[in-house]
């Protein structure tokens, strides 16, 4: 008789959001929590050392290629990384082809499909194919400008996880960046925007309206700023995911050195890749439109819109 409504309506709210919480266990059966997964037959299982020995192969595809176009700067390594799952390993294959398409486009080389993140729980298998592809991808732009140098396949490791591949991977795409030309402000504004799309749907999916004025723009803004208000947004959907019953995505330290646009972009694949997870834990389908490039902007263009991320997600916080 005492039960106040506005709470029973929050909770009624949480629980129809939830449900499909039993599939969430899928997008994580890459090794880290595989025990949700059916074990497959060890003789034709696909494993993340498989993976991380296709991510090998690509490094040295992309040093041939660096040493044929001439490129002569130190990449940047990757920092550490954990608590990586089959989500993130395919968006950063994904940031891997757009860099692709910008070698190509750079090169004169005919132009390739763009691809976008499935909505749906993300296999072994699926990484492998794609790690195929950009090998594949790879020593075509070899094939037309007749390099003929061939690598040595890499052995196959042991004890790899999803987060040994992330953070390679990582490295082959900071050495793709000496030949597609380095990350943008532009790259990443899009990125953004993106992330503000798939937001804005999964807000609109479960009944929480977002109404957020962009704030205002501050000039003089670096990418260490855009990159730092990045991480602050995924710790924030690290509580949205726990507020849906989803396991809690382990969010990397922050890089150190000189941060670059690379950075940030890396940091957007990451909100992104969690952002379709949510999507596949509450059944939202929803086909995926490329956005363009846009012109003109600035590290300062580019916070606005991840300031303006990160208070809907406050807003979305406080309705669930």
């Amino acid at each position: 008789m005492g039960d106040d409504p506005m709470s029973s309506l929050k909770f009624t709210k949480l629980l129809l959001v939830s449900i499909g919480f039993a599939l969430s266990g899928f997008l994580s059966g890459f090794g880290e929590e595989a025990s949700l997964i059916p074990r497959p037959d060890p003789s034709t299982e696909t494993t993340a050392s498989h993976s991380y020995q296709i991510s090998e192969d690509i490094i040295a595809e992309i040093k041939l290629l660096r040493q044929a176009s001439g490129a002569t700067g130190v990449p940047r390594e990757p920092g550490v990384q954990v608590k990586k799952v089959p989500f993130h390993v395919y968006a950063k294959y994904l940031e891997i082809m757009e860099k692709i398409r910008r070698t190509r486009d750079r090169m004169n080389l005919s132009e390739i499909q763009a691809l976008s993140m499935p909505t749906k729980a993300i296999l072994p298998k699926d990484i492998q194919d794609m790690g195929q592809r950009i090998l594949h991808e790879l020593r075509e732009i070899k094939t037309e400008l007749k390099v003929t140098a061939t690598i040595a396949p890499a052995p196959l490791p042991e004890g790899k996880s999803p987060s040994n591949v992330y953070e390679n991977l990582g490295r082959a795409s900071y050495l793709l960046d000496g030949i597609a030309g380095e990350t943008d402000p532009n790259d990443v504004f899009r990125n953004v925007r993106y992330v503000l799309r798939e937001l804005t749907l999964i807000a609109n999916q479960t009944n929480i309206p977002l109404n957020i004025e962009p704030p205002l723009m501050q000039p003089g803004k670096r990418p260490h700023d855009v990159t730092l208000e990045g991480f602050k947004n995924l710790y924030k959907l690290v509580k949205v995911e726990s507020k849906l019953g989803m396991t809690g995505f382990g969010v990397p330290h922050f890089p150190s050195g000189h941060i670059t646009p690379s950075d940030a972009l890396d940091t957007t694949n990451m909100l992104l890749a969690e952002l379709v997870r949510i999507k596949v834990h509450l059944h939202i389908l929803a086909p995926w439109e490329f956005l363009p490039v846009p012109e003109g902007k600035q590290p300062s263009d580019v916070l606005v819109l991840m300031r303006q991320v990160g208070l809907s997600l406050d807003q979305f916080l406080e309705s669930l």
